[in-house]
């Protein structure tokens, strides 16, 4: 499985992709520190800005487009008749490809605390725990391979083109965002459907990593343990993920992604 994951990366790696979303993720952190600096806050504030706009708004982005790339890779180039010959299955494929989406994600949040973590180092303030800050990362890049996979579900589902995948992976990742927005502000329920989102799952369990339930309590919100969430997180993805892997395999080799891209 590690060589197959090797594999992947480097055929990825070749993509410019790839370079351009890992040097956004060191300066966006560096970016928004520029603006604490000058409203002259904390590091706690830098970090709860970097999770709303890195963690919830571009990573979702930069994690939907990836997924499209490994998953349309074989079929485009025209290459999955020549691992046949290794052998590998389908299944193996797929689950590949998706332990790889699991190490960049975990890869991008590791990046961006290092980011957020030396631009924190301009404001002058007490970090507290940094331990917190990098479980809580680790956690996060975990999390929102889960919050993808929905999308991964669909792209197998319907077969979509690229240039649709792309566009999908944009609005599932605006959409979700401005969901934990009205959430946050109150617009929308705090139980229910939406309550239970993945994305907005996400961000109760940071209101609970950051004992910030007694916000979260004044403004009719609920925080959610890392058990509860990890475990809603891990069935609702896991099931995705099931469904993904059967829809994968049963493509065959008749199917061309490549005619549609």
């Amino acid at each position: 499985m590690l060589n197959l994951i090797r594999c992947e990366f480097w055929k990825l790696k070749r993509l410019k992709l790839i370079q351009i979303t890992l040097v956004m993720a060191l300066l966006f952190p560096i970016i928004l520190t520029i603006y604490v600096f000058y409203k002259r806050s904390s590091f706690a504030l830098l970090y709860r800005f970097v999770f709303l706009y890195g963690d919830l708004l571009f990573k979702p982005c930069i994690l939907g487009i990836l997924s499209v790339l490994l998953l349309s890779m074989e079929q485009r180039n025209d290459t999955f008749k020549n691992l046949r010959a290794i052998p590998i299955t389908r299944a193996q494929l797929f689950h590949t490809k998706m332990a790889l989406l699991l190490c960049l994600s975990v890869l991008y949040s590791l990046i961006e605390f290092l980011a957020t973590a030396l631009g924190g180092l301009l404001l002058e303030r007490q970090h507290g725990a940094l331990a917190v800050y990098i479980y809580c990362s680790l956690m996060t890049g975990i999390m929102l391979f889960f919050d993808i996979l929905p999308l991964v579900l669909f792209f197998c589902l319907c077969r979509a083109s690229s240039f649709f995948a792309v566009i999908l992976s944009l609005f599932y990742a605006i959409a979700g965002f401005l969901l934990v927005n009205s959430y946050a502000s109150g617009m929308v329920a705090s139980d229910g459907v939406i309550a239970n989102l993945p994305r907005i799952v996400i961000f109760r369990w940071f209101l609970y990593v950051f004992d910030l339930e007694r916000t979260a309590v004044s403004s009719g919100l609920s925080a959610l343990p890392t058990v509860s969430a990890g475990l809603f997180l891990f069935c609702t993805g896991g099931a995705a993920l099931l469904i993904s892997a059967v829809l994968y395999h049963q493509k065959g080799d008749k199917d061309e992604w490549h005619d549609m891209l």
